[in-house]
């Protein structure tokens, strides 16, 4: 039975297809199986291209699920690249959940726990794709009880049922079903005499949904060849086996590939080398030389012939048997020098794009690489550091695909014009882990560019590794970058890879080490006259003398900070810098200059939103309370902050938490 999918829907970022053959035993088993009480959990397992994205995809479209679910989507293996991680998956979906990118825990066990808490009391629907692994799925369960979670595999995974998982095999489908496929694709449904035919066809496909729907598609648009006619065909051909599928699989994706046309089939080998999970027209436009409107005309007809799946807006994807076979004809077809210098072409435009945004986002920040000092990157540039910031987020994964297959290919140049071009980007998004990955593959390719950009990207893994809690990590890269920046001339990279070697002493509890750094990084960033790094340094020595309870050096320090931040323009350093103050001058008894350096901060950040720093500022206020022996405004006021900070996650806003609890405590 053909059905269109269900018009219900929780608005799923996971498209159902567009053809749907019933599989009615196994959709109302789910659906019996989500009616019990307490978690639903399911894994659908079978062979690739057995349907199990397609029927979990048609029953969430049809899904009535709890009040108030987020829906969250994650696919762990999409092609090549480096696959995709629960902890990187846990960051997206927290993300989705509320979380502020800052305040995103750096640990897997960290971020499973910040998930789990966040969803006890907000359920999701959780769809996690191609799981090859266990402890996978295991960090990615939601917390409570009303959340839905379905998982897909070509593994039985019968490890999962310990955690609640119902285990559902998704295999071949029927005969009936089989040819009733089939003849969904067609414009008219088969007359009774031919119907033994598309049943003969069916038998071909051995029931197997891509296979059918290739077939399917395949006659549609060859409206004078029969089933009968295919059957011969592929009876005729030789085995073609994939690892992925069976013979009569390759055989059929080579009768599709040989009636493409000529660009369309060129496209189609190209896409074997695409260095990241989708792809859309222009890079591939780029890499071909071709013109953007026929390679789009290129990529519509490998859409119609059912080898590539739309993504969405623009995007599509290779399934892995596909792609398998788009390898074969990559190698048979197209020579090494053409495959590699359209790899490159597909890298550079993925590296461009990235610079492009990078230089929106942060439009006066030192460049180093050919990328931005040629001025590739201009033509790339965005409207808006918004805009530049979404399609980088889009993008993220092919840029990471890309620099990795730069660095397997021994680009150096494109290696570390990507590292350069990602930093700004993923910080701004507080993406440690990956400007830790980026920057340390960069290293050997950014000496080719110049020392002190070596030493940049060194301390941009040290600065990454000290986020994430790697201390010992940051540590060494930061005196290596120290090391390669005192060789140069470059006052720029000899005050940041201090400062950065600053931050891995003061994670490590090594403040006067801290300090005597940080001191060297002002000398320098005064003689170049930059009044927001001199303003940064001075806030972080002000810290650094906070910690090592001696308030009154702490003080002045802190009072040139907001000088300097007010004078480089920087509201939210100055509010920062503010904040600090406010605990100088109660740690050292001031509390009129505390509390006012504190309101004056809490103005700023109230008109931002920006939670945990507004916590902090109001939490001076509270101890100013304190110390004018007003105990009941102080608890009030600790109760309303621990309400603001309900919502949030990560290591600084716990420490928030501790230090709010403890003076309550302290208040009795």
């Amino acid at each position: 039975m053909i059905r269109q999918p269900s018009s219900r829907s929780i608005r799923f970022p996971l498209a159902a297809p567009r053809i749907w053959v019933d599989r009615s035993d196994l959709l109302v088993a789910l659906q019996a199986h989500v009616s019990e009480p307490g978690q639903t959990r399911v894994l659908l397992h079978g062979l690739p291209g057995i349907g199990k994205t397609a029927l979990a995809a048609t029953w969430l479209a049809g899904l009535d699920p709890p009040a108030g679910s987020v829906p969250l989507i994650a696919t762990l293996q999409s092609g090549p690249g480096p696959a995709v991680t629960a902890h990187e998956v846990l960051a997206e979906w927290l993300r989705t959940l509320g979380v502020a990118p800052e305040r995103i825990p750096p640990s897997l066990a960290q971020r499973s726990a910040a998930f789990q808490q966040r969803t006890q009391n907000t359920p999701v629907v959780a769809f996690i794709d191609n799981v090859v692994d266990v402890t996978d799925v295991r960090a990615l369960l939601p917390g409570g009880d009303s959340s839905i979670v379905v998982a897909t595999s070509t593994l039985l995974l019968g490890e999962l049922i310990v955690d609640g998982f119902a285990l559902y095999p998704v295999a071949e489908l029927p005969a009936d079903d089989a040819a009733a496929l089939l003849a969904a694709y067609q414009r008219d449904a088969p007359s009774l005499p031919t119907q033994s035919r598309w049943r003969e066809l069916a038998a071909q496909c051995r029931g197997h949904p891509l296979m059918l729907c290739l077939a399917a598609a395949f006659l549609a648009m060859r409206r004078h060849t029969t089933p009968a006619d295919l059957v011969d065909v592929l009876a005729r051909r030789s085995a073609d086996t994939l690892t992925v599928g069976g013979s009569s699989l390759g055989a059929l994706l080579t009768v599709v590939y040989d009636d493409l046309p000529a660009l369309a089939q060129q496209l189609y080998r190209l896409l074997a080398d695409h260095p990241g999970p989708d792809f859309t027209v222009p890079v591939l436009a780029d890499a071909l030389d071709q013109p953007h409107h026929q390679v789009d005309d290129a990529m519509h007809e490998l859409f119609r012939a059912h080898v590539v799946s739309d993504t969405g807006a623009g995007r599509y994807a290779l399934g892995p048997s596909v792609r398998q076979h788009a390898e074969r004809q990559r190698l048979e077809v197209d020579g090494i020098a053409i495959r590699d210098e359209q790899v490159r072409r597909m890298i550079a435009w993925y590296v461009e794009g990235a610079a492009g945004a990078a230089d929106t986002i942060k439009t006066a920040a030192r460049r180093y690489t050919p990328v931005f000092t040629t001025g590739r990157a201009d033509h790339r540039r965005h409207p808006s550091a918004a805009l530049a910031q979404e399609w980088f987020d889009t993008e993220r994964q092919n840029i990471m695909a890309a620099l990795a297959t730069a660095a397997d290919l021994g680009l150096d140049e494109l290696v570390a014009e990507a590292a350069e071009a990602v930093w700004d980007p993923l910080r701004t998004s507080y993406r440690f882990d990956d400007i830790a990955t980026t920057q340390i593959r960069a290293k050997a390719a950014a000496r080719t560019v110049s020392t002190a950009f070596a030493a940049v990207v060194t301390a941009r893994a040290a600065f990454a590794l000290t986020s994430l809690g790697e201390n010992q990590k940051a540590h060494a890269e930061a005196e290596e970058a120290v090391e390669l920046a005192q060789s140069t001339g470059d006052s720029w990279a000899q005050a940041m890879t201090l400062s950065t070697r600053a931050r891995a002493l003061t994670a490590a509890g090594w403040i006067q080490d801290a300090i005597n750094d940080l001191n060297d990084a002002l000398v320098l960033d005064r003689q170049r006259g930059d009044r927001r790094s001199v303003a940064l340094r001075l806030r972080r020595l002000g810290e650094a003398h906070l910690a090592l309870m001696n308030p009154r050096g702490a003080i002045p320090l802190l009072r040139e900070s907001v000088e300097e931040m007010g004078a480089a323009g920087d509201r939210a350093g100055h509010a920062r810098s503010l904040t600090y103050l406010a605990q100088g001058y109660l740690a050292a008894g001031d509390l009129r200059g505390a509390q006012d350096a504190a309101y004056r901060a809490i103005v700023y950040f109230e008109q931002t939103g920006a939670v945990r720093h507004l916590v902090e500022a109001r939490l001076v206020v509270a101890r100013v309370y304190e110390q004018y022996g007003d105990f009941q405004a102080a608890d009030a006021l600790c109760g309303e902050l621990l309400i603001a900070l309900d919502e949030e996650s990560g290591a600084p806003v716990e420490a928030c938490r501790t230090e709010i609890r403890r003076l309550r405590e302290k208040l009795g």
